[in-house]
């Protein structure tokens, strides 16, 4: 085979790292935000514009892999109480610690009430609501209330539609969709044109819309979805897909004299519909970052911690520090809590994954 061609059936490959690298993109665009500066001036921001800062690409890379993984470990699935306990386990374990975390210890050392204050508001508790998943609630008494914002679970507002992706895999198996290619090939060309064309013809319209009980935007369940399936149609076609350094590098080429030019019809069209080529073909490149979850998967801690982090040292700095040192430091010491959090809870939780797999 010429080694300028990967195929997504190549067991090592380099997920782990990439997305290790989204979350670590979440916390460099959130460091603007939390001081009180618009997160579209973050460098990708300022090149490409306002709508694709860094978090943008770390969210959208999330879901494109997520997509690809979800839907083998279905294919792999005993049963759907297998499947679904699997998913659980994935994200409700570190999210469960990381709220005792925030309402034991994070919000009494920061809160300005008194321990007995802070123990006895019945807001205090709500934020447990936030295992759900469905109903985040990122809000304790008295804790960063001098920041720009509040919140300290921020960066959490995508796990509902990550887990209703999950979901949404396992009805379309149910019904016996999940395995038409065709059918997923069309939703996908279809949501990649709502995509393209929604600052232009569509968010008037669909920007307020979204699904009562789950709270979910429709609007971010198209944009989400059209990633999400964009990694499934990846697993789908994998035998089919021959990824080149020639192709790859072509889709950068044209896509930096687009942003040049600045056509932001071109932009988007780019980003949604080749976004997963670039990510596949990076993604199974052999070479020393096929091992680098070896030591474990750090990318969730990253995501869930990030944004109190950096909360709390915007409160201790005063807001005074610069942007870069805010990133820097914050990454600093996340860094070593998803490192803990890997290992004390979210791997050992995973240890219980076959729990269902007889049934």
């Amino acid at each position: 085979m010429n080694k300028q061609i990967t195929q997504l059936h190549n067991f090592k490959n380099n997920y782990d790292f990439i997305r290790f690298l989204a979350a670590s993109f979440v916390i460099i665009t959130h460091a603007y935000a939390l001081k009180g500066i618009e997160d579209g001036n973050d460098f990708l921001g300022q090149l490409i514009g306002a709508r694709y800062p860094f978090s943008f690409f770390g969210v959208r890379i999330f879901f494109l892999i997520s997509g690809y993984l979800i839907l083998q470990s279905f294919e792999r699935k005993k049963s759907y109480l297998d499947y679904l306990w699997k998913r659980f386990l994935r994200i409700i374990p570190g999210l469960f610690v990381l709220v005792l975390f925030m309402i034991f210890i994070f919000g009494p050392i920061f809160s300005v009430y008194t321990i007995k204050d802070y123990f006895t508001n019945t807001q205090t508790y709500q934020m447990m609501r936030s295992v759900t998943i469905y109903r985040l609630n990122g809000v304790l008494p008295g804790v960063f209330f001098e920041n720009n914002q509040a919140q300290l679970l921020g960066s959490l507002w995508t796990l509902p539609y990550e887990f209703s992706m999950y979901i949404g895999v396992m009805i379309l198996g149910a019904i016996k969709l999940l395995d038409k290619r065709s059918f997923n090939l069309v939703v996908w060309m279809f949501s990649i044109v709502i995509c393209v064309f929604y600052p232009t013809y569509f968010e008037s319209i669909i920007s307020s819309w979204y699904i009562p009980f789950f709270r979910l935007k429709i609007w971010y369940v198209i944009e989400f979805s059209c990633f999400f399936l964009g990694g499934m149609l990846a697993h789908q076609f994998r035998e089919k897909i021959r990824f080149q350094f020639n192709i790859f590098l072509s889709i950068l080429l044209v896509f930096a004299v687009n942003v040049y030019f600045d056509n932001q019809i071109i932009t988007r069209m780019m980003i949604y519909s080749l976004l997963p080529y670039v990510i596949f073909y990076l993604g199974n490149l052999k070479g020393k970052l096929n091992n680098f979850g070896k030591y474990g998967d750090f990318s969730y801690g990253i995501y869930i911690y990030g944004f109190p982090i950096q909360q709390m040292l915007v409160f201790l700095t005063k807001n005074k520090s610069t942007v870069f040192e805010l990133q820097v430091l914050s990454f600093v010491i996340v860094l070593p809590l998803s490192i803990l959090s890997w290992h004390l809870v979210e791997k050992q939780a995973l240890k219980f994954k076959n729990k269902f797999s007889g049934l």
